[in-house]
């Protein structure tokens, strides 16, 4: 589900490789006005070739864990969140804005999975 009030969204894939440490990854959003601000309202994390066992997923905004946008806990396969409120997230001179899914699995292959971020 969409915040009612979101104007665009970006979808991006991702890999988690499963070897039990913490991966960092970056992911792109893409397509908006150089250095620009934009304001995130939410997010989705969706599973859909999962060949390990997760731990865990933090969806965040660019550079900060403060802006925590979603977490999956132990064996999830998604789930999304509207925040009560949003905050503002500025894109480069490029027009990208930098997330980053932050987890952990274990077992016999990678996770692969599509990051949704909702912005007014």
């Amino acid at each position: 589900m969409m915040p009612a009030n979101a104007g665009s969204s970006r979808l991006v894939g991702f890999t988690l490789p499963c070897d039990g440490l913490t991966k960092f990854i970056t992911i792109n959003a893409t397509g908006f006005p150089a250095s620009s601000a934009q304001f995130v309202l939410g997010g989705a994390v969706d599973l859909y070739d999962i060949k390990g066992a997760l731990q865990y997923i933090i969806f965040t905004g660019p550079g900060s864990d403060k802006q925590t946008i979603l977490v999956l806990g132990i064996n999830a396969n998604g789930g999304r969140f509207a925040m009560p409120t949003f905050y503002p997230t500025p894109s480069d001179a490029a027009g990208n804005i930098a997330l980053s899914i932050i987890g952990s699995c274990v077992g016999s292959g990678p996770i692969l999975g599509f990051a949704t971020v909702y912005f007014n």
